[in-house]
């Protein structure tokens, strides 16, 4: 079901865009049939470097998060480090 709707979503914002760019001066010299496909590289190309960011961004924090916790799992007590854990999530 995710990802019927993410399709819908994608496609929806992605006609959206194309439909609304086609009348830029920029690309009047082309084709109707080039425009489109010249607009539906650039929103997919927008996609890849969104969902690119995101990874270059979260992975380092999720790996370096992950080794912290190993080792304090390894020197600690486990209940001890599971406590401080909820207590800093918590608040």
């Amino acid at each position: 079901m995710q990802i019927a709707m993410g399709t819908f979503i994608v496609s929806f914002i992605g006609n959206g865009f194309v439909q609304s760019t086609q009348t830029l001066p920029s690309l009047a010299k082309l084709s109707p049939q080039a425009r489109r496909r010249v607009l539906v590289v650039v929103f997919y190309t927008f996609i890849v470097l969104i969902v690119s960011l995101f990874g270059v961004l979260i992975i380092p924090d999720v790996v370096r998060e992950g080794a912290d916790f190993v080792s304090r799992l390894q020197t600690e007590n486990l209940w001890a480090v599971v406590l401080g854990k909820m207590r800093n999530g918590l608040g």
